[in-house]
């Protein structure tokens, strides 16, 4: 996996990758609207950990810790395409290093359907949402342990995502 570093390149990576997300959907699914401009798009990354993955096509996996207190939340995108059983083991492998790291993770979602696909993941949520919380949505709050995501995923052992580089972002078109 590669971990953006902030900077020119890196940045220019992220914007090319906010380019492709903005006309696509996907942004308003990841962050509020208050961080979908580019400046603040951008801003949000910089005291975030972002692992990525990349194909010919370009950026096909995000996963992101923003610390918080004693824990950190953490977003996870998928480019449409590649949305399957194919991102696991790069997915798990970030969750587990993120795990290592953190004794929780912060999981919010405010998108229809969302929340179930995280509880299969091992993601434990509040019984009820928070009203009005994202853009005046309810949104739901969960953490993901390590024990519930080796209960989700047993068969996936506990490692570190082999980092391959650790450097600016590259993506190509």
């Amino acid at each position: 996996m590669i971990r953006y570093v902030p900077g020119v390149e890196g940045d220019l990576a992220l914007a090319h990758w906010w380019a492709a997300l903005a006309p696509s959907g996907d942004l308003a699914q990841m962050l509020p609207a208050s961080r979908h401009p580019l400046g603040a798009f951008l801003d949000y990354f910089r005291d975030t950990v972002l692992l990525v993955e990349v194909d010919a096509e370009g950026l096909w996996l995000a996963v992101w810790a923003k610390p918080w207190l004693g824990s950190a939340f953490i977003g996870i995108w998928v480019r449409a395409g590649r949305r399957s059983r194919r991102a696991l083991p790069s997915l798990l492998a970030a969750l587990h290093g993120f795990l290592a790291r953190w004794p929780a993770l912060i999981v919010l979602t405010w998108v229809a359907g969302r929340r179930g696909l995280y509880e299969k993941a091992g993601v434990t949520f509040a019984p009820a949402p928070i009203p009005g919380l994202i853009d005046g949505r309810p949104a739901w709050l969960g953490w993901l342990t390590a024990e519930g995501l080796a209960g989700a995923f047993p068969l996936a052992a506990p490692a570190e995502p082999e980092m391959t580089q650790d450097r600016p972002v590259a993506v190509s078109a």
